[in-house]
């Protein structure tokens, strides 16, 4: 009885049940191999992202998420909202505005400008794995698209 199940194994080991263990051994290697190229794409990944945010510091770009750009977007907001005060408020009751008053215009429309210069060098974070767009002709032509005519009628 104990040759025959060393039999029986020894034809299940190298037989067609034996062939489909192997198969399914090394379909489990291969999915556990596959499981750790994974993550090392996430790591990949996260660090080319990295790459990619820190290329974009070295070329002439802004970083988009910086604390100084939300100060800058925050005092743009202000000034927008200036305008939207005193240009009907201008338009109803014409009056000549004084030295003072023509100077905070100036100052005002020279900040909307560099706005525009600051939106031109600003690099995109695209996607919701954040990734770094840092070519030119993409940011110039993204923001062409979307918020120049605005800007440029603000200024």
């Amino acid at each position: 009885s104990d040759v025959s199940e060393q039999t029986q194994s020894s034809k299940k080991k190298w037989g067609w049940a034996g062939r489909k263990e192997r198969v399914r051994a090394r379909l489990k290697v291969l999915s556990s191999l596959n499981n750790i190229v994974e993550v090392n794409d996430k790591q990949e990944e996260a660090r080319l992202n990295a790459e990619s945010l820190n290329k974009a510091l070295q070329v002439t770009h802004f970083r988009p998420d910086a604390r100084w750009k939300r100060g800058w977007d925050t005092t743009i907001l202000v000034v927008t909202f200036y305008y939207f005060m005193v240009v009907p408020l201008n338009a109803v009751i014409p009056r000549k505005p004084t030295l003072g008053e023509m100077l905070v215009e100036l100052i005002l429309s020279l900040l909307l400008l560099a706005h525009i210069y600051v939106n031109f060098n600003t690099a995109l974070i695209v996607g919701k794995n954040k990734f770094v767009v840092d070519g030119k002709r993409v940011i110039r032509l993204t923001y062409a698209r979307s918020w120049l005519t605005l800007d440029l009628l603000a200024a």
